[in-house]
């Protein structure tokens, strides 16, 4: 009798969270990643609208990156009605935009808008962000309400130290 009670309470659990989760996917938004060239990025960093740009260049290949993203999330979270704005931009290939960037932006619970690089080449991206970055990521930049860069930051940063950058840029 006691097994026939654990069996069913057991398949009641696992009916109800299988249900549960049914319901979380389809109450979850739409993610969208749009191509983001040197004119888009340029219009990004330019039409500021008052606000700071939080700009953080990453790919699904790059384990620092992918270690990184749920501080990115988290932040997103905490300055979500400052003046602050948190932009992705994805340097995987356009291609993979459907089979890994979205997944992957969705299993991550996403909340700032993403991009995918839409450069021609690899060049052009880094030296239209500075002559100075070698390319490697993550990489964030931080621009301030008006489109002027105010810091680089590269290889991967913690929840408290991004906390700590922001709060002091935004202070000043």
């Amino acid at each position: 009798m006691r097994i026939r009670f654990l069996i069913t309470l057991l398949f009641a659990f696992h009916l109800f969270t299988g249900c549960k989760e049914i319901k979380q996917e389809e109450l979850s938004p739409e993610i969208t990643v749009e191509i983001a060239g040197e004119t888009e990025l340029k219009k990004l960093i330019s039409e500021r609208n008052g606000k700071f740009l939080f700009l953080n260049i990453w790919a699904t290949w790059c384990v620092p990156c992918v270690e990184e993203f749920p501080a990115l999330v988290k932040l997103a979270d905490k300055y979500r009605n400052s003046e602050i704005e948190f932009i992705g931009l994805s340097i995987d290939y356009v291609e993979d935009k459907e089979q890994k960037v979205i997944p992957f932006l969705k299993k991550q619970n996403v909340n700032f808008t993403n991009f995918i690089n839409g450069f021609k080449k690899d060049e052009q991206l880094i030296n239209f962000i500075s002559e100075d970055w070698n390319g490697a990521v993550p990489l964030t930049v931080i621009y301030n309400n008006v489109g002027k860069q105010l810091l680089r930051l590269e290889g991967a940063h913690s929840f408290e130290e991004f906390s700590q950058k922001i709060d002091s840029l935004l202070n000043e």
